[in-house]
């Protein structure tokens, strides 16, 4: 029968509002079966088993989707610490955002042979608690929980599992997120726990008796609530806001720098929000309440990730070795190696190999220009939160410092997001100058594609904290490149300007403040390093000093596009960049 009111929306799915009612389960149930059956981008070969565990995992015993959420803990079989032995199972990890220590469950060496044993339901805060419930109700028999699985006052303990906690959410089951579970002063609705994981919004829907006119009927019944706040807002830049209405902040989860390679990584995630789930692949980004946004127009990390993975795994299956591969790898974009192709089934594939490398470049630099903008508790972290990541894309070479061997140049091109207000210098090292990694603050990348580097590599030298763990923290790092070097003396409106004694003024992108500990840079030679032109921006440069005057190497402190005319006539230099 066609609705009586034209002006009324049409109605969508009807969503409970409840994220722990069994209506949620079944949608998340075959969310998750309608994944693992018809996503070939999303599965893997060891769907049918699942994969070999981590180290520990809580077991939650076997499955059942009829437990009482007014009193789980009486229908839960006792939930353990597992020691495993490399067997293979599904499991569920739990991604989310740590309270204080003191309100934290926390696997500790005083704790461990009793979580061994049992760990008391008591002893759980609300949001495992939640989360247990829920991978039990969903026919999973182990979950994976950060402060339980990793002995937290264990350092030996520590280092050896946080390097392999990518590796933990990639080859999970699926991953829930607790994306809305911070969000109270950004969501003020009633829910039944501010710690746990679901949601359940008050009033519930009322039914009132409507009588409109000239419908032909005597009475239409209808079902009145509250307006929802669903979650794919949350997900805010993921969903343009023109496709959503009233758009509000991000999730405090996905804000987390830590979080960022966990949502990435993970094949399946499901997001638990205010009044809604919603579904996140490879393949498909739904909600409860029926929006689903076309991904193939919407930008979406999790499917332009698995894409370049994709290439870049094809493409590695062509090179016989890794001389082969790096000797395909060295022919640029703009350059056919016509030597290297003896046919044309041989230049299609070094066409094709160019492309895969470009794809990596560009899908990096958008990495980092997501990830250098979100919160971190310790900035240290900045470049071993990205190490999973990092390591899906060796096939560039080796890693320096969040750039890579075999994109270098094109790695260099970035600059402080315009939004970001300059920072002081970091009271302490972390990454070399030339790294975007050397400053807090979001950064952006100039597309490099037709774009003519002007420099080149001589040697790039890191030195990491652990030996064998470039990925990790650094003790040191240095550049040593050739090209065109002049000098610059700081010019116009608040110094943010430099000029040669023949050139006009270049306006400066500064990576951080002129004056630091009351040592103003502008009081010391200033130099402008060419790195590229850049293809409708024109020459990229960066603006270098020296932190000591009689040190012979320069420290990157910003960069500029606006030096047309500054280097005429000037001879290449070869020089140190810390």
């Amino acid at each position: 029968m066609p609705m009586p009111w034209p002006s009324m929306h049409h109605p969508t799915t009807m969503v409970s509002g409840d994220t722990s009612s069994t209506e949620s389960l079944l949608w998340a149930q075959a969310r998750l079966r309608e994944c693992q059956e018809y996503h070939p981008d999303c599965s893997g070969t060891h769907e049918s088993h699942g994969s070999p565990l981590p180290t520990r995992v809580l077991d939650v015993g076997v499955a059942s989707a009829d437990i009482s959420l007014d009193n789980p803990k009486d229908q839960l079989p006792k939930v353990r610490l597992l020691v495993t032995s490399g067997e293979a199972a599904p499991y569920v990890c739990l991604s989310h955002r740590w309270l204080p220590v003191s309100e934290m469950t926390r696997t500790t060496q005083s704790t461990l042979q009793e979580y061994l044993q049992n760990i008391p339901w008591s002893d759980l805060t609300q949001r495992f608690q939640d989360a247990i419930v829920f991978t039990r109700r969903l026919g999973i028999r182990y979950i994976w929980i950060d402060s339980i699985c990793i002995v937290q006052d264990d350092e030996e303990d520590w280092q050896k599992e946080s390097v392999e906690m990518w590796s933990i959410f990639a080859r999970s089951t699926l991953t829930l997120f607790a994306s809305g579970a911070e969000g109270q002063n950004t969501y003020p609705v009633l829910r039944s726990d501010a710690d746990g994981l679901f949601w359940k919004p008050t009033p519930v829907a009322q039914s009132l008796t409507l009588r409109p006119r000239n419908a032909g009927v005597d009475k239409w019944e209808v079902r009145l609530r509250p307006q929802l706040r669903p979650l794919h807002n949350l997900l805010v830049p993921l969903v343009p806001s023109s496709l959503v209405e009233n758009p509000v902040p991000h999730s405090p989860l996905l804000r987390r720098g830590w979080v960022y390679q966990e949502r990435l990584l993970s094949p399946r995630i499901l997001h638990f929000g205010p009044d809604e789930l919603i579904w996140e692949c490879a393949t498909m980004l739904r909600c409860e309440c029926g929006f689903e946004p076309n991904i193939s127009r919407v930008p979406h990390p999790k499917k332009n990730h698995a894409f370049a993975q994709r290439v870049a795994r094809a493409d590695m299956s062509k090179a016989e070795s890794m001389s082969g591969l790096k000797a395909s790898i060295d022919t640029r974009f703009a350059r056919v190696d016509m030597s290297k192709a003896e046919s044309m089934s041989g230049l299609r594939a070094s066409i094709d190999t160019r492309f895969a490398r470009d794809l990596l470049i560009t899908r990096w630099h958008k990495i980092v220009e997501e990830y250098s903008g979100l919160d971190f508790t310790f900035s240290s972290d900045r470049l071993i939160a990205l190490t999973g990541l990092a390591k899906q894309f060796e096939y560039l070479g080796k890693y320096y410092a969040g750039l890579w061997e075999h994109s270098l140049v094109e790695d260099m091109l970035w600059q402080r997001h315009a939004s970001e207000t300059q920072r002081q210098q970091l009271p302490l090292w972390r990454a070399p100058t030339w790294s975007w990694a050397s400053i807090d603050g979001q950064v952006t990348y100039y597309e490099f594609e037709h774009t003519k580097m002007l420099c080149q590599i001589i040697r790039c030298i890191v030195t990491p904290h652990r030996l064998g763990d470039e990925f990790g923290q650094l003790e040191s790092a240095s550049l040593v490149v050739s090209g065109g070097l002049v000098q610059v003396w700081s010019a116009g409106p608040q110094g943010n300007h430099v000029k040669t004694e023949t050139s006009s003024l270049a306006t400066l992108s500064m990576d951080v403040e002129w004056v630091v500990d009351g040592l103003d840079k502008r009081t010391r030679p200033l130099f402008l390093f060419r790195v590229a032109d850049v293809r409708f921006v024109g020459l990229f440069a960066l603006l270098l000093w020296r932190p000591r005057e009689e040190s012979e190497s320069f420290e990157r402190i910003g960069c500029s596009t606006d030096v047309l005319g500054f280097f005429g006539g000037v001879e290449d230099s070869t020089l140190t960049i810390i």
